[in-house]
């Protein structure tokens, strides 16, 4: 069994490797599976195709952007989740950019159920947030998102500062 989470973590990370250098039409099941020293056979075990695996790594990174601590208001509205938010596309760009093939949209509204039972353990400060998330998502995420993703393709022109501010300004009119 340990060895079988040891080889799906293998693949996965050799992916997101392979991402933050190669394109995502150039990327194989072989190359995966070569650059994680796992065979075809186990890969085919863990996920159906290199979509399955991209689809975990979008999940993870929304997960971990947006899911973290959404349950607590003053912490969503802070600076320091702005200033995380902006760090984790920078560092992920490359990726992020890959998967924008799959619109945010669809790949939201394919993943709904995933993103609602992640939320649904929590305690929200605000119940209203909890009971519409899913307007919520539409609302605050999705914005939030496409700024990012604008300043990923334009080349990160703005400042961090001058895109905390355009935040601030834009998502939470303030």
């Amino acid at each position: 069994h340990n060895m079988k989470k040891e080889a799906k973590k293998r693949l996965y990370e050799s992916t997101l490797e392979l991402l933050k250098e190669s394109d995502y039409e150039d990327l194989t099941i072989g190359k995966i599976c070569h650059n994680a020293d796992v065979s075809r056979q186990a890969f085919y075990l863990h996920y159906r195709s290199k979509d399955e695996v991209l689809k975990e790594i979008y999940f993870n990174l929304l997960k971990l952007t947006y899911l973290d601590r959404i349950e607590d208001k003053d912490y969503i509205e802070s600076d320091e989740f702005i200033m995380k938010v902006i760090d984790v596309y920078e560092a992920h760009a490359t990726i992020f950019i890959t998967l924008e093939k799959w619109h945010y949209q669809d790949f939201l509204s394919q993943e709904k159920q995933r993103i609602l039972d992640e939320v649904s353990l929590r305690e929200f400060d605000n119940p209203f947030i909890k009971k519409y998330f899913k307007y919520f998502l539409i609302s605050f995420l999705t914005p939030l998102h496409y700024i990012m993703m604008g300043w990923l393709n334009g080349d990160k022109k703005e400042s961090k500062q001058e895109l905390q501010t355009i935040i601030k300004t834009f998502v939470y009119h303030k």
